[in-house]
């Protein structure tokens, strides 16, 4: 493959790139969860509904950060100015900043809900969406300044926020169905969007990854890949798999299922693929962290 990493981007403990990796799973799957909760806020889903999600996001966010990669740079900087350089002038430390920003916005989104005002919440909801998405971004302009391919580094960032709509609309259905076992008498159509959402995204992100692949090597490399004649080949196809065929016939099922009205059913789906984009995302960030390779 021709894509690969910068001089010491590769040079990580197993202990740290477990991390990492957990931090990018959790995190895109917080700011997703967020970013789609804040779209649905105006939908009667009752205000328990919102508490809820919002607290599990937070806690989802909270379970991330220790993982997040800190810059070597800060340990090195001699003053207060230099520390604020490195924190709002690069894309490591911008990361670093925005999930704070984040991770704050949304502790105050539920605080503010719990002593029940509604009108400040949704407002921090909003806010919190608004720094999540800034995070995804900050997060991916850092790695892809570690890729020597600049076609591939480019993609990076739209390869980061479908992941984070797929993970939070997958996630965000199967709550929501949850929420019709209490109250049958929602209308399906709040969970008919998130599920067009997860099917739309799904098959983005399966259009990017096929992209990608495509073109980040030759293609003698490539067919050797396909033939799964080396571990690549394997890892391409576990990904496309399990983080994409399965989620996609499941997107189909789901949608069908609430077509019928059988929510039950579809929030079973969800189930499944949650596990399923999860598995798919964590292979994803152990090829971009190992060896450079976006799929």
């Amino acid at each position: 493959m021709r894509v690969g990493c910068k001089r010491g981007a590769r040079e990580k403990s197993p202990v740290g790139q477990k991390s990492e990796i957990l931090f990018l799973l959790l995190g895109q799957l917080s700011v997703g969860g967020i970013v789609l909760l804040a779209v649905i806020s105006g939908r009667q889903l009752g205000l328990s509904f919102f508490r809820l999600n919002g607290l599990i996001f937070f806690l989802l966010m909270g379970a991330a950060i220790p993982g997040i990669p800190v810059p070597e740079s800060v340990a090195a900087a001699g003053s207060a100015s230099e520390v604020a350089r490195i924190f709002l002038g690069t894309w490591p430390g911008l990361t670093i900043t925005l999930t704070l920003a984040y991770s704050i916005s949304l502790f105050a989104y539920v605080v503010t809900f719990w002593v029940k005002q509604e009108t400040q919440a949704t407002r921090w909801l909003f806010a919190a969406a608004v720094f999540g998405i800034g995070l995804v971004v900050a997060s991916a302009e850092s790695y892809a300044q570690r890729m020597s391919d600049g076609l591939i580094a480019s993609l990076i960032p739209m390869n980061f926020l479908l992941s984070t709509l797929v993970l939070g609309s997958a996630m965000l259905g199967m709550l929501l169905g949850h929420r019709y076992l209490t109250n049958p008498h929602l209308p399906l159509s709040h969970l008919n969007f998130l599920a067009w959402i997860f099917f739309i995204a799904v098959i983005l992100q399966g259009t990017m990854t096929v992209v990608s692949f495509l073109l980040g090597g030759d293609w003698a490399v490539i067919g050797a890949a396909l033939r799964l004649e080396s571990f690549l080949g394997l890892f391409f196809w576990i990904r496309v798999v399990i983080g994409i065929a399965v989620p996609l016939a499941l997107a189909a099922m789901i949608l069908n299922t609430i077509r019928y009205r059988a929510n039950m059913s579809a929030t079973g789906l969800l189930y499944i693929a949650v596990l399923m984009v999860m598995a798919g995302e964590a292979f994803s960030r152990y090829l971009l962290l190992s060896d450079a390779i976006l799929l």
